[in-house]
């Protein structure tokens, strides 16, 4: 019985895991002067067309008031709305919002177990944020299209749809100057590697679309959830190490934010692009830039020495007290595999278990890897802050249609990328991966030459 409940508690938790270079240019009103292009700060790559700097050229181009300021009051929203290619048409359309003194009542917003413009998705217990009307006040006239469907069916429709317009500035308890970008963040997903990459990419690119890479930023966490062993991400990627804040900072207090940046959902970032195809290519300038911003805000790019051995990490996961009864994709054997890895000449390997280190390590050790080994799952984010000339072994379920991320994210990021397949097993615990030695051996040992080719010509 216990065998069959631990199986069950897996098939769900396996179907819910698969459902600053040069600003812009500005002018007196903080919005991007017209130009031909912006100065994106990098040679535009022919990847970039679709999902990189030509997409968010095309976002920033895309900008128009949907709230425009009344005598006496400075309040303005404006809806940047364009879509990236090749995502799920349930997240569009994908959407910036720009505010400027904008209120917040704190006193408005209480704790919901669905989103209301999306019922049924991902339910939670107080997993997300309830605005009712007058949330958002501003003095303000709006435009004459002014509705829900400018919004995706997520947090930003909720938000938006609780806006008031009054005709004179409101009160407000506090008022924040500085520029804050409002994340939401989806339940259960904030604390995977790769959902909160998606976040912080989705925060990246709203920074360069408004051109606030320069502005002083504060980073408010506008969902319900607890604290967690990410959280210290985007305070140093956007705030210079300022705290964050959170929903229940603010208590039930009115809010006048000066500047406000509402990002979109990390499931509207360009990451998932593509899931289900392997898209091979070419590379994306914008999110190999993105990765150097998030390497950079850890560690500087380490030195490596063109006859040094390669630095191969073989990514485990272990049970330890507190990461719960039930453990997916374990490898069956992590000694057997580190052996047949240390059996490849030239290279030295480092096995280890992430959730054991500090996130600030995980960055540092992923920045020396030149090929980091895993099975398919968070993990393997890491390929954001590897080595430029590196590579990704990705190990999945043999028989099973798996996520094309990883593959994707390596050509996207021009690294290079394989995976193998290895049976699965389900039991008491969780599920175990058995690859076979020999082929990981194999297959490490032809990249091995590739990214060596690599490295000599980085």
């Amino acid at each position: 019985m216990k065998r069959k409940i631990l199986e069950v508690i897996w098939a769900v938790r396996k179907r819910l895991s698969s459902a600053a270079r040069a600003p812009l240019a500005r002018t007196a009103r903080g919005e991007p002067s017209p130009r031909e292009r912006p100065d994106w700060g990098n040679t535009i790559l022919e990847g970039d067309a679709a999902i990189g700097y030509g997409y968010l050229d095309r976002w920033r181009r895309s900008g128009r008031d949907i709230l425009s300021s009344g005598p006496g009051s400075a309040s303005n929203l404006r809806l940047y709305s364009h879509n990236a290619p090749d995502t799920p048409p349930a997240t569009h359309p994908h959407v910036i919002v720009e505010a400027r003194d904008l209120v917040i009542d704190f006193g408005r917003i209480g704790a919901a177990r669905e989103l209301r413009s999306r019922p049924g998705y991902q339910r939670v217990r107080g997993g997300y944020l309830d605005y009712r009307k007058g949330a958002l006040v501003a003095a303000a006239t709006p435009a004459a299209d002014l509705g829900p469907d400018l919004f995706p069916r997520d947090h930003l429709r909720d938000l938006f749809h609780s806006l008031e317009t009054v005709s004179a500035p409101p009160p407000a308890d506090r008022t924040i100057e500085e520029c804050c970008l409002l994340v939401a963040r989806e339940p259960r997903e904030y604390e995977n590697l790769f959902h909160a990459h998606t976040d912080w990419l989705s925060a990246f690119a709203a920074v360069r679309v408004l051109g606030l890479e320069a502005a002083r930023k504060r980073v408010v966490m506008l969902d319900p959830h607890r604290p967690g062993s990410l959280d210290e991400v985007p305070a140093c990627l956007f705030s210079g190490g300022e705290p964050l804040w959170r929903r229940r900072d603010f208590g039930s207090a009115r809010v006048r934010f000066r500047h406000a940046v509402f990002v979109p959902p990390g499931y509207a970032s360009v990451l998932w692009a593509r899931q289900e195809a392997h898209s091979p290519g070419p590379p994306v300038g914008f999110l190999q830039d993105y990765g150097r911003f998030f390497r950079a805000a850890f560690c500087p790019r380490p030195a490596i020495a063109t006859d040094a051995p390669l630095r191969v990490t073989l990514l485990v996961r272990r049970p330890y007290p507190g990461r719960g009864p039930v453990l997916l994709r374990r490898f069956r054997s992590d000694e057997a595999l580190a052996a047949a890895l240390r059996s490849v000449p030239g290279v030295t390997v480092e096995v280890v278990d992430p959730a054991s280190m500090s996130f600030a390590d995980q960055v540092r050790l992923a920045a020396s890897t030149e090929i980091l080994v895993g099975a398919h799952g968070a993990g393997l984010a890491h390929a954001f802050a590897m080595a430029e000339h590196g590579a990704i072994l990705e190990i999945v379920a043999a028989g099973t249609s798996t996520y094309r991320l990883y593959g994707n994210l390596a050509a996207w990021t021009d690294r290079l990328h394989a995976r193998i397949e290895a049976p699965e097993t389900v039991g008491f615990g969780g599920s175990w991966f058995d690859p076979d030695p020999s082929q990981l051996r194999d297959e490490v040992a032809a990249l091995a030459a590739k990214v060596r080719e690599r490295r000599a010509r980085a």
